[in-house]
């Protein structure tokens, strides 16, 4: 989720001047006063990209204990201090599978719960799936011919 920051201009700045800045979450951030900027304005619109946060290990915890059957597990982390509403979390399981979960709604030191899919790179290929394929390979094959 992206977001944006009015920052007020200075009255010596000039075009292609650095303006620096700090976000609420800590990160320090930098923009050059473009070209189209009048004379006239005060502050200047910034969007800012939502933050990417690599949790550490002792920051969540995966359960793994989970019963036959059950496709997910439960994942519990602790919002770390950078962390806040619209940022997004990465962390790895045991098999070094990637995740990434947006933060809803949340403040440094909260605590999350949210569910991980067991394996998330196996595809269950229902009836109506194979059904599917099978008529995009007829489709596909119909195209060409051997010659």
């Amino acid at each position: 989720m992206v977001h944006c920051v009015y920052i007020p201009i200075p009255e010596e700045a000039r075009v292609g001047d650095i303006l620096k800045f700090n976000l609420n979450d800590g990160r320090r951030c930098w923009v050059k006063i473009p070209q189209h900027i009048g004379i006239t304005k005060t502050e200047l619109k910034i969007t800012i990209p939502s933050n990417k946060i690599v949790l550490k290990e002792e920051d969540f915890e995966i359960n793994y204990d989970t019963a036959e059957g059950i496709e997910n597990y439960e994942v519990t982390i602790v919002l770390p201090n950078n962390a806040y509403t619209g940022d997004t979390l990465l962390f790895h399981d045991k098999n070094n599978n990637r995740f990434d979960i947006e933060i809803k709604s949340g403040r440094p030191g909260m605590t999350l719960k949210t569910t991980i899919k067991k394996d998330p790179h196996i595809i269950k290929i229902t009836p109506e799936i194979l059904k599917d394929l099978e008529e995009r390979e007829r489709q596909f094959n119909s195209k060409f011919r051997s010659v």
